[in-house]
């Protein structure tokens, strides 16, 4: 079915997070205004705030409170009206945070474990949003109420649903310890333990109430506007396992759709990890006209917003530039003539997207949402997580930062990569000659089965290093879930948090200048193995003289060299079916220096059984993405600037050889037009570009 999100590149959302608390407050909101920005801007689809993050509501709702500003006076209505005269997708956005409920309903309010609100952060801070819990009956009456009042009153194409989730929150409220309760016999576990299945019961049921109310908001939606789009926004995902995101919860949504702020290397980062998550594509990419959402006026130069945007569509996917109202109602108008003129600008590249086309990669990463954890929170208790006596961002495993890593490493070794999950393993299967699970805690049966029959095509498979040490269910594995596979057994981990590859005479090509006098070393522990007799060991565990935190005892003050060489295998070749397995006892994929990148690259190299889909002389900081799209018989070809800096940037004499054996064709540059010549190297296709700067675009049509 051709769903209106499949023809929708180009999007906006204007915050209106207004109290009203003064009169005057959105009283110079103009529809007509509103619904001329968004066709000067040339958006395709206008999604409109009916509801913000304080509970305030810009219709006459029947639950809740509506703006007093605007005196009664329904603004959703007649401005979705006029959008939809001017031919424009309509997308009624619904925030579920309401400041209002939290105040005139406080037990409706999430609860932390000693007892604070969201009003005051964890810190100590205070805080404008006052959150209320999804377990909450009255507060789960009040947001179905209101999602049948605006599906019964209004036309749109979808809805847009903000923050719903748990934020970083353990609610211990009386409903939640209720329903706990009721669903498992138990009380609520007071310590993080992620040994301990009782803790990771509750860790699946927050999961599952998250989804629970999801499916509640959907099904409303659906129940009164049948075929109607239901996004939540997903931005959840990387906030690790405080924020109870699951597959299940991102399945509620059509396509996924989240509002980020950062680099352009978080931007392909993220892109690449939802493209593979989601439901359908495209998906939408967000973020705001200004530095980030913080920010009132300051707005991003126009090279920051292309190569956004850009970055987008290099990804085929939506691009949705968010833009906050002004108290009184007002925007300004420049804004969105500068946008226009800059969709003006990438139309051309709008037209060629093609959001079914499948990534070309060398690599795959796989990630669950069962490993989003951290085994240093093992022990912490809630009170203390309440008491902000810890880190978040030291508990939560969010995967972004190593996600983020991976990317860096392997734009800049020009290895075509993927960021993906079990939704989307079989695609995986089929356009990668390397599968990674970069210390994924939990193995699950299903990935287990994928890699079996990667490796039985001849695939190659990359283990590193705590992978596959516990179930879901959070029963610790007396040996490795991949034991079978890799031929390695776990036996315990290092004390020591730096540790070293020593590598071995007869693979000392794969670890550069590194040897067994001067080895490569990991500020990580090491998981401490031993391999079965049919296991090749190319580098085996040197360890320091001590821990980084001994203070007598150790090599030097400052450093830790390496002291101790131990038989521990830590890098390993097992061939397994007709592939190869390879495990390193480290998570090198982590490690930010270019170094250990490169090592990381060299060792994946190494694994492919065919040459790397992309060659080329381009700088580091220019990424490489192609996609297959056999519905038109053609190849989609982006590089893009994928690096953390916000300066525009350009490279001179690029030559490009892409692996396309056997196929024949014309090659088209989008940026200007013409037809580029191109000849024939074995299995490659090769061209010479004389220039490329933050972004550019090729289609290769098959003859």
């Amino acid at each position: 079915m051709d769903r209106w999100f499949k023809r929708s590149f180009w999007r906006n959302l204007v915050d209106m997070h207004i109290p009203d608390w003064n009169q005057d407050f959105m009283r110079g909101f103009s529809p007509d205004q509103y619904a001329q920005n968004m066709q000067v801007a040339e958006v395709d689809a206008s999604e409109l705030y009916t509801g913000n993050c304080l509970g305030i509501c810009f219709w006459p709702t029947k639950a809740g409170l509506m703006q007093e500003g605007l005196q009664g006076k329904d603004i959703v209505g007649p401005t979705l009206g006029l959008l939809q005269e001017k031919s424009m997708f309509t997308l009624a956005y619904f925030n579920i945070w309401s400041r209002w409920a939290f105040d005139t309903h406080p037990h409706w309010r999430l609860v932390r474990a000693n007892g604070t609100h969201t009003t005051r952060n964890v810190d100590g801070s205070t805080s404008r949003y006052g959150q209320c819990c999804l377990n909450s009956p009255g507060y789960r009456n009040y947001v179905k109420l209101q999602m049948e009042d605006l599906a019964g009153r209004y036309a749109f194409d979808g809805a847009w649903i903000d923050m719903l989730g748990w934020f970083g929150t353990i609610c211990c409220c009386p409903d939640c310890r209720a329903r706990y309760y009721e669903e498992t016999g138990q009380e609520i576990p007071e310590t993080v333990n992620w040994f301990d299945p009782e803790w990771v019961r509750f860790q699946r049921s927050r999961e599952k109430w998250m989804t629970d109310f999801a499916v509640m908001v959907r099904s409303t939606l659906q129940a009164v506007k049948p075929g109607v789009s239901v996004v939540f926004n997903c931005g959840s995902w990387q906030s690790g396992w405080m924020g109870g995101c699951s597959q299940a919860f991102l399945d509620q949504s059509d396509y996924l759709a989240g509002d980020f702020y950062g680099n352009a290397l978080m931007y392909t980062t993220f892109c690449k990890f939802l493209n593979n998550a989601t439901m359908n594509r495209p998906i939408e990419f967000m973020t705001s006209r200004c530095i980030d959402l913080h920010d009132h006026t300051t707005t991003k130069t126009r090279a920051e917003l292309k190569y956004t945007a850009s970055g987008s569509f290099a990804h085929n996917g939506a691009f949705t530039f968010i833009d906050a109202i002004n108290p009184d109602g007002t925007m300004n108008p420049q804004l969105y003539r500068d946008m226009g003129s800059l969709h003006r600008e990438l139309k051309k590249y709008q037209d060629a997207l093609s959001p079914d086309a499948v990534m070309l990669r060398d690599v795959s990463f796989l990630f669950n949402f069962e490993s989003f954890i951290d085994l240093r929170s093992n022990g912490i208790s809630l009170r203390k997580l309440a008491d902000g006596h810890v880190v978040f961002a030291e508990t939560s495993g969010s995967p972004r930062l190593k996600m983020m890593q991976i990317a860096k490493a392997m734009i800049s070794d020009h290895l075509a990569f993927d960021l993906t999950c079990l939704k989307k393993i079989a695609e995986a299967e089929q356009n990668s000659q390397v599968l990674v699970i970069p210390n994924q805690y939990v193995l699950l049966a299903e990935e287990l089965a994928a890699l079996e029959s990667f490796l039985e095509q001849g695939g190659s498979v990359l283990i590193t290093g705590q992978s596959g040490i516990i179930d879901k269910d959070g029963h610790k594995l007396p040996d490795f879930a991949h034991a079978d596979l890799a031929g390695v057994h776990l036996q315990g981990v290092s004390d020591e948090d730096v540790t070293y590859l020593r590598p071995m005479p007869e693979a000392s090509e794969l670890f550069g200048d590194y040897d067994q006098k001067y080895p490569l070393s990991i500020d990580r522990h090491s998981t401490l193995i031993k391999a079965d007799d049919d296991v090749d060991v190319l580098a085996r565990l040197t360890l320091p003289w001590s821990h980084s935190r001994e203070i007598h005892r150790f090599g030097s003050a400052i450093s830790n060299p390496p002291g101790l060489d131990t038989d521990y295998p830590a890098v390993t070749l097992r061939h397994h079916k007709k592939g190869k397995v390879m495990y390193l006892s480290v998570p090198l994929e982590e490690i930010t220096f270019a170094a250990q990148q490169r090592i990381f690259a060299g060792l994946l190299r190494y694994l492919m059984p065919e040459n790397s889909l992309i060659k080329t002389n381009a700088p580091a900081w220019l990424e490489w993405l192609v996609y297959a799209d056999p519905q038109k018989n053609r190849y989609l070809i982006y590089a893009m600037k994928a690096m953390e800096t916000y300066y525009e940037m350009s490279a001179r004499d690029v030559t490009i050889a892409l692996r396309l054996p056997d196929q024949q064709g014309e090659l088209q540059d989008i940026t200007t037009g013409r037809s580029v010549s191109w000849h024939r190297d074995h299995d490659y296709v090769c061209w010479q570009a004389t220039e490329i700067n933050d972004f550019a675009m090729y289609i290769f049509t098959v003859t």
